[in-house]
């Protein structure tokens, strides 16, 4: 039965759009209806014009932060009851997000790790997959450490091959190679001894799935999916692990 009183999602997206939309195809998935009207309300400013936001971490372009703050105003002003952005690395400016507005802003990397964490045993072994914006800032490291699990990253020539396939799928999308090239990485993680590997870029589930490699892999914009459903629905707000 439809719920009037579920919140409107807004989603800072276009960081790239494949991401976006896919983040998108899978609430509409995983929510439960039994009517069309069982839907949740999405506002999504998908906005793939903001400063590149690998090379402002590594400080070689501008920022993010104004565009950030700007897509979370006009959300606001739309309608939007609480935020999300489907995208891990542009985490490293959410505080331009949060300084923006009034709503809150769910945070992607915070309730991955509170999921993996969840699900893994203490000094476990968590292989990152993740762009190099994502990696420099140690979105995830220092989160992982501070729950007691290690954190495997890709070797540095591994991490630049990862770097171009991110790239070919924002530019055309996924294709045979880049999923076999993909795979190949994450095996690489697994022949280090990992426990878990994270997908932490968005774009990562659109070339690689559970199907291809052998250890658990934790989809960043699946749980994000799913926890923005919960807190929509007003079936879990007390176990987010980024809003109070």
């Amino acid at each position: 039965m439809s719920n009037l009183e579920d919140k409107t999602v807004g989603i800072i997206g276009g960081l790239g759009p494949a991401a976006t939309f896919d983040f998108c195809q899978r609430i509409v998935r995983l929510t439960p209806v039994e009517v069309e009207q069982d839907h949740l309300r999405l506002l999504v400013d998908n906005n793939p014009k903001a400063p590149d936001r690998n090379r402002a971490i590594a400080g070689l372009g501008p920022t993010p932060d104004n565009a950030f703050a700007e897509s979370a105003k006009r959300l606001e002003q739309a309608g939007a009851d609480f935020l999300v952005m489907p995208c891990n690395t542009a985490h490293a400016f959410a505080d331009a997000i949060t300084g923006a507005v009034s709503i809150p802003f769910v945070h992607i990397i915070d309730e991955a790790v509170a999921r993996v964490a969840a699900s893994s045993g203490y000094d476990s072994v968590i292989g990152l997959m993740a762009a190099d914006g994502c990696v420099r800032a140690e979105l995830y490291q220092s989160r992982l450490i501070a729950t007691g699990r290690q954190c495997l990253l890709l070797e540095s020539e591994e991490q630049k091959q990862f770097m171009h396939n991110i790239y070919r799928i924002k530019q055309s999308g996924v294709c045979a190679e880049v999923k076999s090239e993909m795979k190949s990485l994450a095996q690489a993680l697994q022949n280090r001894g990992v426990d878990t590997i994270i997908a932490g870029c968005t774009e990562v589930p659109l070339a690689l799935g559970q199907s291809d490699i052998q250890v658990p892999l934790f989809d960043s914009t699946e749980w994000l999916a799913k926890i923005v459903i919960d807190y929509a629905t007003g079936k879990r707000p007390k176990n987010l692990a980024s809003v109070a």
